[in-house]
């Protein structure tokens, strides 16, 4: 019933808005289609509570409501990721979580570990101090590093 009284009040606004737009003179389907856009805007304004008891009995009708999952699963995934990033932090009390910056799951007592840094150093020996993507420097001609210039 309130599904009806909803949809009834929402045409009686389309009707109302083209009678009102005829009396100020618009004619053929322009009238229609203005008076719907107007209907439209006046029924969300004035008919709030008539909507809500209208979906409410909408969702009456949907047996599957309360199992369907609200988001898919990668994005739960994507979310509990960034919950743990989020709780690592701002630790609480009685929170085990590292030093802000540190990536989850990351001891934090291993980010000055030696061995790492020297894997580093070998690393940036092999690129002559560069990153990987950065190209090498034009040679000089005479086998120093100094850039050409000119």
């Amino acid at each position: 019933m309130r599904l009806l009284v909803y949809t009834l009040f929402r045409l009686g606004l389309v009707l109302a808005a083209a009678g009102l737009l005829y009396l100020l003179g618009l004619r053929s389907w322009v009238l229609w289609v203005a008076a719907v856009v107007v209907g439209a805007l006046v029924s969300f304004l004035v008919l709030g509570r008539q909507r809500e008891e209208a979906a409410k009995v909408l969702a009456q009708y949907d047996p599957l409501r309360e199992e369907r999952p609200t988001f898919s699963p990668e994005v739960e995934a994507d979310a509990a990721y960034e919950d743990a990033i989020v709780d690592a932090a701002a630790p609480g009390p009685g929170s085990n979580a590292g030093p802000v910056g540190s990536a989850v799951g990351e001891d934090p007592r291993r980010a000055g570990d030696p061995a790492e840094q020297a894997g580093n150093v070998e690393q940036a020996g092999e690129t002559g101090g560069r990153s990987a993507d950065e190209p090498p420097a034009p040679e000089t001609g005479d086998g120093g590093s100094r850039p050409v210039i000119g």
